[in-house]
């Protein structure tokens, strides 16, 4: 990644934050927003629509109109920060990993300080398993 364009990084990366959109969805608008079509646009899996989600996406960029992109974009549900440029575009390998939090709201005060501990195994590849254990309080 580099902060500023070049032959051998043509591709803008993004940081798009969204809410309760799927990512087709955050897609669409933020290509309205940067005058693109939004198959244009690059990203790496789908996040989940009932959510607070950050992912990354990336768009090829000419050389000439790299300076008229916009460092930030924002709609109703969602916001994107140019973070600088690739030399390729973003897909499915580029995924590391997920982070993620649960939040579980009214429970009574008997569940409060009592661990539940469960597994999220995906079968997909690339994907690792998932322990997770969460804290009521």
């Amino acid at each position: 990644i580099t902060p500023t364009w070049s032959p051998a990084h043509p591709h803008a990366l993004y940081a798009l934050n969204k809410t309760a959109l799927t990512t087709p969805d955050a897609i669409s608008w933020l290509a309205k927003a940067l005058s693109v079509k939004p198959g244009s646009i690059d990203y790496a899996g789908l996040k989940d629509k009932h959510a607070q989600t950050l992912q990354h996406i990336t768009l090829p960029v000419a050389g000439g109109t790299a300076n008229a992109l916009p460092k930030h974009a924002a709609g109703e549900q969602w916001s994107a920060s140019l973070l600088g440029f690739s030399s390729t575009p973003i897909d499915a390998s580029s995924i590391l990993g997920n982070h993620f939090a649960i939040t579980i709201r009214g429970l009574t005060k008997s569940f409060a300080g009592q661990p539940l501990y469960t597994n999220f195994n995906l079968d997909f590849p690339k994907f690792l398993q998932y322990h997770c254990i969460i804290k009521f309080q």
